[in-house]
């Protein structure tokens, strides 16, 4: 069975953020067809259900709730090894490349600051 402490436990020991207890709760007791399944594999037609529930709820939450959606999908992934739809293996890719391009940017604040600050060290060096 999977509990939305196993999935935190997971993104914490990976050191990443994940949807917070609430969310993950929300989306577990809701989805039924993936606690119902017997195989190791994720449908569109499994996925169709809570994506529709979701799309009733307020915008703020919606959100927030599609998260925790590609939370549990990640994990099923990774961990549990079941497989899944390509739309769904293209959030999982998507996340790791926000994940990257924030690490990237500030990269390139630091890369300017050091620039900054090493032509500020040559102006007082000089002086």
């Amino acid at each position: 069975m999977i509990t939305y402490r196993s999935i935190k436990i997971w993104f914490q020991r990976k050191g990443e953020l994940c949807s917070d207890d609430e969310s993950l709760i929300w989306v577990l007791t809701r989805w039924h067809a993936l606690h119902e399944s017997t195989s190791r594999r994720l449908t569109p037609a499994m996925l169709r259900p809570i994506q529709t529930q979701i799309a009733k709820i307020a915008t703020g939450k919606q959100r927030r709730y599609r998260q925790a959606v590609g939370d549990i999908i990640q994990y099923l992934v990774t961990i549990l090894q079941w497989s899944v739809p390509e739309e769904a293996k293209k959030t999982l890719q998507d996340r790791k490349n926000r994940w990257f391009e924030r690490l990237r940017m500030q990269s390139n604040a630091s890369e300017t600051m050091v620039a900054h600050y090493e032509a500020q060290k040559v102006m007082f060096v000089t002086s």
